[in-house]
């Protein structure tokens, strides 16, 4: 079975997937919707506005990954990842959005996540600063 991993455009396909990601939203992303105060309205307007970027992981049939990033200055910030699954996206998926960040014309990928992600992440070139897991892309694509 092969995976599918990449960013949704705003045409009439958000329209078409959103009700899937709405139904993995109320499964993997209430608590993180509630500590940020959004509906699923509120994300879906940032995503159609470009304020946001929706990406989205599934395998042939399943939806099993969804992840929202934002672009900040010279930053990607990843605000929200979730699923099931996750693992197998994973390589796959950062190299995509550091790619994505790169040409974008971002320095750094940034998340915010719990202990367990500093271990997970170290070995893709990711490190604690503070409270914020960064990746600096300029030292880690200069040739």
């Amino acid at each position: 079975m092969s995976r599918e991993i990449g960013i949704v455009p705003t045409d009439t396909i958000l329209a078409v997937v959103w009700p899937d990601v709405s139904s993995t939203f109320a499964r993997h992303g209430v608590e993180w919707m509630e500590e940020n105060e959004l509906s699923e309205e509120d994300i879906f307007a940032k995503v159609v506005s470009g304020q946001w970027q929706l990406w989205l992981g599934t395998d042939e049939v399943n939806l099993d990954a969804i992840m929202i990033t934002r672009l900040s200055g010279t930053e990607l910030h990843i605000l929200f990842l979730g699923g099931r699954s996750l693992d197998k996206y994973l390589l796959e998926g950062l190299e995509m959005i550091e790619q994505f960040a790169l040409h974008h014309h971002a320095n750094e990928v940034v998340l915010w996540g719990r202990e367990g992600w500093d271990r997970l992440l170290d070995k893709f070139g990711y490190a604690r600063k503070g409270a914020r897991i960064v990746k600096d892309l300029v030292k880690a694509y200069a040739n």
